[in-house]
Protein backbone atom coordinates (compact mmCIF):
# COMPACT_ATOMS: atom_id res chain seq x y z
CA UNK A 1 0.00 0.00 0.00
CA UNK A 2 2.82 2.42 0.83
CA UNK A 3 4.54 1.81 -2.51
CA UNK A 4 1.36 2.76 -4.36
CA UNK A 5 0.83 5.84 -2.20
CA UNK A 6 4.42 6.94 -2.89
CA UNK A 7 4.04 6.20 -6.60
CA UNK A 8 1.01 8.45 -7.09
CA UNK A 9 2.29 11.23 -4.83
CA UNK A 10 3.62 14.16 -6.86
CA UNK A 11 7.08 15.57 -6.06
CA UNK A 12 6.60 18.02 -3.20
CA UNK A 13 3.28 16.37 -2.30
CA UNK A 14 2.31 15.55 1.28
CA UNK A 15 0.88 12.39 2.81
CA UNK A 16 -0.74 11.85 6.21
CA UNK A 17 -1.83 8.57 7.80
CA UNK A 18 -3.28 7.67 11.18
CA UNK A 19 -2.90 4.17 12.58
CA UNK A 20 -2.20 2.37 15.83
CA UNK A 21 -0.27 -0.71 14.73
CA UNK A 22 2.03 -0.45 11.71
CA UNK A 23 3.22 3.15 11.80
CA UNK A 24 6.93 2.25 12.09
CA UNK A 25 6.59 -0.01 9.05
CA UNK A 26 4.83 2.76 7.11
CA UNK A 27 7.66 5.20 7.82
CA UNK A 28 10.24 2.65 6.69
CA UNK A 29 8.36 1.77 3.52
CA UNK A 30 7.69 5.38 2.58
CA UNK A 31 11.36 6.23 3.06
CA UNK A 32 12.34 3.38 0.72
CA UNK A 33 10.11 4.89 -1.96
CA UNK A 34 11.45 8.44 -1.72
CA UNK A 35 9.06 10.02 0.76
CA UNK A 36 10.65 11.81 3.72
CA UNK A 37 8.40 10.66 6.55
CA UNK A 38 8.21 10.54 10.31
CA UNK A 39 5.92 9.20 12.99
CA UNK A 40 4.42 11.57 15.53
CA UNK A 41 2.27 10.83 18.52
CA UNK A 42 -1.34 11.89 18.40
CA UNK A 43 -2.16 15.12 20.24
CA UNK A 44 -1.30 15.01 23.94
CA UNK A 45 -4.86 14.90 25.25
CA UNK A 46 -6.33 12.55 22.64
CA UNK A 47 -3.28 10.26 22.91
CA UNK A 48 -3.74 9.79 26.66
CA UNK A 49 -7.54 9.58 26.53
CA UNK A 50 -7.26 6.82 23.94
CA UNK A 51 -4.56 5.05 25.96
CA UNK A 52 -6.59 5.20 29.18
CA UNK A 53 -9.88 4.14 27.60
CA UNK A 54 -8.20 1.17 25.92
CA UNK A 55 -6.07 0.22 28.94
CA UNK A 56 -2.93 1.15 27.02
CA UNK A 57 -3.64 -1.34 24.23
CA UNK A 58 -4.33 1.26 21.53
CA UNK A 59 -2.22 4.39 21.02
CA UNK A 60 -2.72 6.26 17.78
CA UNK A 61 0.12 7.84 15.84
CA UNK A 62 0.31 9.99 12.72
CA UNK A 63 2.69 9.33 9.86
CA UNK A 64 3.42 12.46 7.89
CA UNK A 65 5.64 12.81 4.89
CA UNK A 66 6.66 14.80 1.86
CA UNK A 67 7.89 13.41 -1.44
CA UNK A 68 11.29 14.67 -2.52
Amino acid sequence: MMSEAARVLKPGGHIALVDFIFTDDCVGDLSKFGVESRRVRDGFLSFWISAILNFGAVKTYHVIGKKR
